[in-house]
């Protein structure tokens, strides 16, 4: 019965996990529209590695784009090369003692392209692809990691009704009822293992 009571409960949550991964899957491909712009917005932004000005142009942009999806940002300032930037995203407020394992994603905003390249190398979408100075290293990647970011919290809010993704009492809670599951699932397999002879064991092998 209890055997019976853990596939049960271990099939639930696979079917939920597998769910999840549909919504997550269905909120990017509706967001396809949004990643394009994303991109297009900073690639638009020439940002030249040694020109402090026009990445800092690029980073407000980023900044900007960002906090719409619910990033909190905090600009690290430079003297001579353009400011970085860290954003957080469903996280608790900075201070919190909560368990939390956060994702790191990196990437930089800066190019290897001079100001004035765009009118040489314009931005096109064509057979299904977007070209233009930038794009490919790697300002499409950065709107891909902030596509990232913008479905897993956005999906997670709509799952939990009234908890917060990073509710301490909710992660808690999860975490002793899959401890305890845990401790159940493998109780009957480890009391008959102890009443099993070693040594009648090597006899029959």
């Amino acid at each position: 019965m209890l055997r019976a009571s853990v596939a049960d409960e271990l099939r639930a949550s696979v079917a939920m996990h597998m769910s999840r991964l549909y919504d997550l899957q269905k909120f990017c491909r509706d967001q396809r529209d949004w990643l394009i712009a994303v991109t297009e917005s900073l690639v638009r932004l020439e940002s030249p590695t040694t020109d402090k000005a026009a990445v800092d142009r690029c980073g407000r942009e980023l900044a900007s784009q960002m906090t719409a999806i619910g990033g909190r940002v905090t600009r690290l300032t430079s003297a001579d090369r353009g400011d970085h930037l860290r954003a957080e995203f469903g996280v608790a407020s900075t201070g919190d003692a909560s368990p939390r394992r956060p994702t790191l994603l990196l990437g930089h905003f800066d190019t290897v392209w001079p100001v004035g390249q765009l009118a040489q190398m314009p931005l096109l979408r064509t057979g299904g692809r977007l070209h233009g100075p930038g794009v490919f290293d790697m300002k499409a990647g950065i709107a891909i990691g902030l596509l990232g970011a913008f479905a897993t919290t956005r999906v997670l809010q709509s799952l939990l009704f009234g908890v917060s993704p990073t509710d301490p009492v909710t992660l808690g809670g999860v975490t002793i009822v899959l401890v305890m599951l845990g401790a159940l699932a493998a109780y009957a397999p480890a009391r008959r293992a102890t009443k099993v002879d070693p040594v009648e064991v090597l006899r029959r092998q």
